[in-house]
């Protein structure tokens, strides 16, 4: 009698799922970016930054865009370069949260100054600050207020 292959199983994977890129959904308005950048590039306006999470090496958000309904797409930190106020905000408000970014001094720096001078690509742009920067950058915030 031939011997049945029985269902063995899956097996369990130690990672959470990779991100995926967000699909456009039918019932979301599509209403035009509020700015675009020199070289073209859109700008969508931040409501607020809701969570972050570290995965796969690199610093990740989740926020809530003005004008949509709730997004469930983690962006990487790169992304929200140019509204380093709300990454404060947030990072102040859940100083045991994943992060803040390495660079972040930097792009409020850039922000404050109104400028993209460090804002372009870097290899540190994702990249979480290590837990002696973190305590120093939130010391610092506490002074600050």
């Amino acid at each position: 009698m031939p011997r049945k292959k029985g269902n063995k199983g899956r097996k369990a994977t130690k990672n959470p799922p990779r991100p995926r890129p967000p699909s456009p959904k039918p019932f979301q308005p599509n209403a035009a970016p509020d700015k675009t950048t020199e070289d073209g590039e859109e700008l969508w306006e931040l409501n607020e930054v809701v969570a972050s999470r570290f995965m796969y090496g690199k610093l990740y958000y989740q926020v809530s865009w003005k004008g949509w309904s709730k997004d469930e797409y983690w962006y990487p930190a790169s992304d929200l370069k140019r509204c380093p106020y709300l990454l404060v905000e947030f990072h102040s408000d859940n100083p045991k949260a994943a992060g803040p970014p390495r660079r972040l001094d930097i792009w409020d720096k850039a922000w404050t100054a109104f400028t993209e001078e460090g804002l372009e690509k870097h290899e540190e742009d994702d990249l979480v600050m290590t837990a002696a920067q973190k305590k120093t950058w939130l010391e610092e915030f506490e002074d600050m207020m």
